[in-house]
């Protein structure tokens, strides 16, 4: 799951810069930064679906002992 929202991340970030690229003139960034913006929301909007879908449901939070070890 983390390394699913790194990659979501990663991806944003990308398109973030690639935009800002487009936006200095360089033409085909612009392709680049819809593409990568669209990866980005193909990999984060199913985890944050899957979190809703568990909203309020008993056991969703994390035990005690993953806390202790933090």
């Amino acid at each position: 799951m983390r390394i699913v929202l790194a990659l979501g991340v990663a991806l944003f970030v990308g398109g973030i810069v690639a935009a800002c690229v487009f936006w200095a003139g360089v033409n085909s960034a612009g392709s680049v930064a819809f593409a990568l913006a669209g990866l980005a929301i193909a990999f984060v909007v199913p985890v944050v679906i899957g979190r809703f879908g568990n909203w309020d449901v008993p056991g969703d939070e994390p035990a005690f002992g993953w806390l202790a070890k933090h």
